[in-house]
């Protein structure tokens, strides 16, 4: 059977077809050049199938400006490539010639940019509406992230080099990093601003949430990176007023003014038999049971196997500490009783034992009706 002249056509243009698609789906070399000075930018391989913007992407190491601020010409005309366009529908072709330039005004709205870079969103931008309370884990929402939106170094840098005396601002975009948490693009992102030292990465919420840290709530979110990375900036720091404060309050929650005797008193604050402990050994078990944020950090640390980072052996240090001068009355009247057989015997009465902190304010049989538990608080705190 003969193949006629309009089959062989046919046939030859569907070889060309594929030729010209095999062409277009192998990398081809563009040059770029400096719109202004002609310097050579960079030489790219890319498919003549790949988009503009997949062109500008890799061009911003060599140019440090993102895709987004970026302006591409094709040699000889004066309007932009298309972004969205492929290489080969703007007719460029091997060894073609493209010129780069970025706008010359800075953009209009970086810090709006930036915070949807790094947020997803504009939920929180600037806080409008957050109101009094500083309660960190109040600083995320429900909307979803795109999956390729996530921020670029690129991005982040070059939008803070039009931001770069907005401080609470800055602090705001980390926090929400931090408790949104996320691929990694994010942790990059936050772990480039928390470089800056003018970010708090030690920053708390409100009385009304006990002061509860960035690191605390990022944690009830279980951000391994975050977390992970706000430890290796190196600059975490324990908080002993803080950490005093939720234990002088956590006392009063257990407190009762009388219990039958030091057993029943042990049992209830620190769920200790009173015969099983000297002083110091009642300590460590208070260390490893009191004050739940604090406990909840040092099991994570062991769990991630960073005992030996210095804010692990720093915050144990200021646990036991804080926790030595709110519980001081209450130990010595614990030893006391101890060393005390008729006390035992008795019961102990626990308006003997001053409550945490000790001072001439604290609230005891002797200065009960001077000040308030409330005010003694205000005072100390």
């Amino acid at each position: 059977m003969t193949v006629n002249a309009a089959e062989k056509a046919h046939m030859a243009a569907l070889g060309n077809s594929t030729i010209a698609e095999d062409v277009a789906a192998s990398d081809v070399l563009i040059q770029v050049q400096n719109a202004f000075s002609g310097d050579e930018v960079a030489s790219v391989k890319i498919p003549l199938t790949s988009s503009v913007f997949d062109l500008q992407l890799r061009l911003e190491e060599p140019t440090a400006v993102p895709a987004e601020h970026q302006i591409l010409l094709r040699e000889g005309d004066v309007l932009p490539l298309r972004r969205t366009a492929t290489l080969l529908d703007e007719g460029l072709e091997h060894d073609s010639r493209v010129f780069f330039t970025n706008r010359n005004q800075a953009p209009k709205h970086a810090d709006l940019e930036l915070f949807e870079v790094c947020q997803g969103c504009r939920c929180g931008f600037r806080e409008e509406g957050f109101g009094g309370c500083q309660e960190l884990a109040k600083k995320s929402c429900d909307c979803e992230r795109l999956p390729d939106r996530g921020p670029r170094m690129t991005q982040v840098q070059y939008l803070l080099r039009y931001i770069p005396d907005d401080v609470p601002f800055l602090q705001s975009v980390f926090e929400r990093l931090v408790l949104a948490g996320g691929p990694r693009c994010y942790t990059l992102a936050a772990a480039y601003l928390a470089q800056d030292t003018r970010i708090n990465v030690n920053a708390v919420g409100c009385s009304c949430t006990a002061f509860s840290s960035l690191f605390e709530d990022a944690l009830l979110f279980n951000h391994v990176d975050m977390l992970l990375m706000l430890m290796d900036t190196g600059r975490l720091e324990p908080n002993f007023q803080h950490m005093s404060y939720r234990l002088t309050l956590e006392f009063e929650h257990r407190f009762e003014n009388r219990f039958e005797n030091v057993d029943g008193l042990l049992w209830k604050v620190v769920g200790a038999p009173f015969g099983s402990v000297d002083r110091e050994s009642l300590i460590s078990h208070l260390v490893d049971n009191l004050d739940a944020s604090t406990k909840k950090v040092r099991q994570f640390i062991i769990q991630q196997k960073r005992q030996h980072h210095p804010f692990f052996k720093n915050l144990t240090v200021t646990h036991r500490k804080a926790i030595e001068d709110v519980y001081k009355d209450f130990l010595d009247c614990i030893m006391e009783a101890r060393g005390t057989k008729p006390m035992m015997d008795e019961g102990v009465n626990v308006k003997h034992c001053r409550k945490p902190g000790g001072g001439v304010d604290t609230r005891g049989e002797k200065n009960a009706g001077s000040l308030s538990d409330k005010d003694v608080r205000g005072r100390r705190w």
